[in-house]
């Protein structure tokens, strides 16, 4: 049944989105860009559905709400051609009403609480940062290595929500896990048929909502989800050493792996006080 699960709310909505992506990869920009982020956005939205049914409108907060910060980032690339100082201006904008769309109906409670807002607007900076550590690191890294950084912290996003006991969490964040490591591969073997400025807002500043969402809604530890920007710290070292390899899979596999190892310990350590997986 699991299995079953996987196949139908992960891995088909991956193998279409990889099958569009690839389609739409020969078209000139802006339209690539355009179309591939909305292809990523709706992939994400249909396993979204599958999962827990049509979204919402207005968005009540929540798991639920993600369908639409996720539509809402495939309109990036509509708003911010690639090449532009436009898409670093609006990064914060992108990221701050993501957090809108999942928290408003808890705003008056979190503005009540100087502790909740702080951690809130920490949770929002992280996100624009890890957003500019994964633009920066295209200057050492090669594009399969940031994709793969996405790729490795939706992982980690969906272990640490099960262990929160949060299945339906898990479950997204496990679809987002399967369609950035489709995007990956896509990164590797056709690079040049891959918009990065369509997919990177994903690989982020999404990240980001998600993160003021454990944390707003689920009451997870705000150091807990700051450790899912452990991969982007990863990348920030590696441009500040300017550290390369002339090899993507080499380059993507030592990044990862410097990245899993700290995230895999911290996780292991919550998975050993943790109560019922859901």
């Amino acid at each position: 049944m699991l299995v079953e699960m996987f196949l139908k709310t992960a891995m088909a909505p991956a193998v279409v989105v990889g099958i569009l992506v690839l389609l739409f990869g020969s078209a000139p920009e802006p339209w690539r860009s355009r179309m591939q982020g909305l292809i990523v956005a709706a992939g994400f939205v249909v396993s979204s559905y599958l999962l827990s049914g049509a979204p919402v409108w207005p968005p009540e907060g929540g798991a639920g709400s993600l369908a639409w910060v996720a539509l809402w980032f495939g309109l990036f690339s509509w708003v911010a051609a690639p090449g532009t100082y436009a898409k670093t201006l609006f990064r914060g904008t992108w990221i701050i009403v993501g957090v809108i769309l999942v928290v408003y109906k808890l705003h008056h409670a979190i503005l009540n609480s100087p502790v909740q807002a702080r951690n809130v607007l920490a949770l929002v900076c992280a996100g624009w940062g890890m957003w500019g550590a994964l633009e920066r690191g295209l200057r050492v890294s090669k594009p399969l290595t940031v994709v793969s950084m996405g790729m490795v912290t939706f992982t980690a996003a969906s272990v640490l929500f099960l262990l929160e006991s949060s299945l339906l969490m898990s479950q997204l964040m496990t679809s987002l896990a399967v369609i950035s490591g489709g995007l990956a591969v896509m990164a590797w073997l056709f690079s040049k048929r891959l918009s990065l400025h369509a997919v990177l807002p994903f690989m982020s500043g999404f990240i980001g909502v998600v993160m003021v969402l454990g944390y707003v809604f689920m009451d997870i530890s705000p150091w807990r989800m700051l450790a899912l920007a452990i991969p982007f710290a990863a990348l920030f070292v590696k441009d500040l050493f300017k550290l390369t390899s002339s090899s993507a899979l080499t380059d993507a596999i030592v990044t990862i792996v410097l990245a899993a190892l700290p995230l895999g310990y911290i996780l292991w350590k919550i998975s050993l006080t943790s109560g019922p997986l859901y």
